[in-house]
């Protein structure tokens, strides 16, 4: 029985060790964000986390969000930036 923990918490950690190495969830950034939206013009900004597939393979930050746009409807999206020289991209879904 103790094997099958010790190989349980191994497996657990290579997981767990890989993802890490791999787009962490924790890479969104809400205050640029929330900046770079309020830039063009969008209110009521909801912060909804880490953005799924939204932006290209080198962006690095991507952050989902809600908000109202200019003309008042209501659109989703994410807030896509990548490497230090890369300007923030606002796409809508």
């Amino acid at each position: 029985m103790e094997n099958i923990t010790k190989l349980f918490v191994l497996i657990l950690s290579a997981v767990l060790f890989i993802g890490a190495l791999s787009r962490p969830f924790w890479a969104y950034d809400p205050p640029e964000a929330t900046r770079v939206l309020q830039q063009q013009g969008f209110k009521d900004i909801k912060i909804n986390g880490y953005a799924w597939f939204a932006c290209a393979e080198k962006d690095f930050w991507q952050t989902e969000f809600e908000a109202t746009a200019l003309n008042g409807t209501h659109v989703k999206g994410a807030v896509c930036r990548g490497a230090i020289f890369k300007a923030n991209t606002v796409r809508l879904y």
